[in-house]
């Protein structure tokens, strides 16, 4: 059985650290990687595409200027197709000679001034492959025009330097595209093992948990990022729940002790009743003590329930208008008379037509275990104010010039099984105030304890 649990407890820890390529961290940065990659390969691609356009229309445009300023010379003074070929000649003779190629064709296809190409006998552009003198192959890049009486002019350039830049581009463009994948899986798998790390860690402190160490709690760094986030609420959560595991010890150390002692007396009297009993009558009053014994034993039982029951939240479904006002009235006029028996007096001041929202049963026992505490720890002639006050939270106030409580014990007085020195010698569970904190709770009231000078003044804010 043993074996079989620890086994249980072991997989879910195994679970929580997931490999590096299946972990969700690591898939997302993967993802943005690949969306910063295809980014970058968008902007290198354009910059290429935005380059060699820009570069052929300034060659274009620099081959169309050339050839119309030779065309130019047709027309001037003295000109004419000679004037074409001088100019043809003297730019492929000059010492700082053109880039530009030339060649200059009669309407029979011989060739008067220029290098020898195959260029078509029309105006158009045209890449013209050829051979250097080692036999390098090379491309020139044409442009034709036809003249009157049949001339062919053309101009165009080498294309080395432009296939250069081509070639260099295009390996420019790889290698980015390369490095922009490169860096994107890198930063991906940096990415995802810092957040593997720091939800290794999370994992460690549920395994931690889960073994019994409920004192462990996840590190929070200064981020305030999503996991920070997370480690506080889970850091929050394991708060709560060993707060709600003390709590659970200390009601049952509280239930142990303070009901042995009626459990004690139901004992010693059907045993006396045993052996000391010798009527009818002698066994009917240890069967009525009996029973006595056993519903202080209940209504203690029917109490802790009822705190479970509210601090759990279930009544807050049922919630209605409630109007105070009459509540507050109500609850004095019920102990008005029980008040005058002990030679006690009630007060009311309560304003009228103030309402709220809540359970009308909650709320008015609440505010009757405050008149009702109010009236079972004074002393006779003691007076016992009841006041209500409107407003955008109203203020209930159960007000006594008895002995009061001490300021130390005030906060003290709403926790379970708890009672004063000078309230063990009347009946009680010491859970009437625990009861009336967790309907407050519920309501989400505000509950004060103060010096009423003297006395004890017990605020209610709704």
């Amino acid at each position: 059985m043993d074996a079989r649990v620890q086994t249980e407890t072991a997989k879910p820890k195994a679970a929580f650290v997931p490999h590096l390529p299946r972990s969700l961290a690591f898939r997302l940065a993967l993802l943005y990687g690949m969306v910063f990659a295809i980014s970058a390969t968008a902007l290198i691609g354009l910059v290429y595409f935005t380059t060699t356009a820009s570069l052929t229309r300034q060659r274009d445009r620099a081959i169309t200027v050339e050839l119309e300023e030779l065309k130019s010379e047709l027309g001037a003074a003295g000109g004419g197709i000679g004037e074409v070929e001088r100019q043809i000649t003297v730019r492929d003779t000059a010492p700082d000679k053109s880039q530009y190629i030339y060649a200059l064709y009669d309407k029979f296809g011989h060739l008067l001034a220029g290098s020898e190409a195959k260029l078509p006998r029309a105006d158009a552009w045209i890449d013209v492959a050829s051979r250097t003198d080692d036999g390098v192959p090379h491309t020139t890049h044409f442009r034709t025009s036809l003249l009157p009486e049949g001339y062919l002019l053309g101009v165009g350039e080498d294309t080395e330097q432009f296939d250069d830049l081509h070639t260099f581009l295009r390996a420019a463009l790889l290698i980015g595209l390369a490095a922009a994948f490169a860096i994107a899986l890198a930063g991906g798998w940096a990415l995802s093992w810092t957040f593997r790390q720091r939800l290794d860690r999370v994992a460690a402190v549920c395994g931690e948990i889960m073994e019994g160490r409920l004192g462990s709690r996840i590190p929070v760094r200064a981020t305030g990022d999503e996991i920070d986030l997370l480690s506080r609420s889970v850091n929050s959560m394991l708060d709560r729940i060993v707060g709600l595991m003390d709590t659970l010890r200390q009601i049952s150390v509280d239930v142990a002790h303070d009901l042995r002692t009626p459990l004690a007396r139901l004992r010693q009297g059907l045993e006396s009743t045993k052996f000391k009993a010798k009527t009818t009558d002698d066994y009917a009053a240890a069967v009525d003590k009996a029973i006595g014994e056993a519903d202080t034993i209940l209504d203690t039982f029917t109490a802790l329930l009822r705190i479970a029951e509210l601090e759990a939240g279930t009544r807050r479904a049922a919630f209605t208008p409630v109007d105070l006002s009459r509540l507050f009235e109500t609850v004095a006029d019920a102990y008005a008379p029980p008040a005058e028996e002990n030679g006690q007096r009630i007060v009311a001041r309560i304003e009228q037509g103030v309402s709220v929202t809540g359970d009308a049963n909650l709320l008015t026992q609440m505010i009757a275990n405050f008149v009702a505490n109010a009236l079972r720890h004074s002393p006779s002639g003691t007076t016992v104010t009841v006041e209500l006050s409107g407003g955008a939270h109203p203020l209930g106030v159960v007000s006594d010039n008895g002995p009061g409580i001490p300021e130390a014990d005030r906060a003290r007085v709403f926790q379970r099984f708890v009672r004063l020195e000078s309230s063990r010698t009347t009946p009680g569970s010491g859970l009437g105030l625990s009861l009336c904190a967790a309907i407050a709770e519920l309501h989400g009231i505000r509950l004060d304890l103060k010096d009423n000078h003297p006395g004890l003044r017990c605020e209610v804010r709704f």
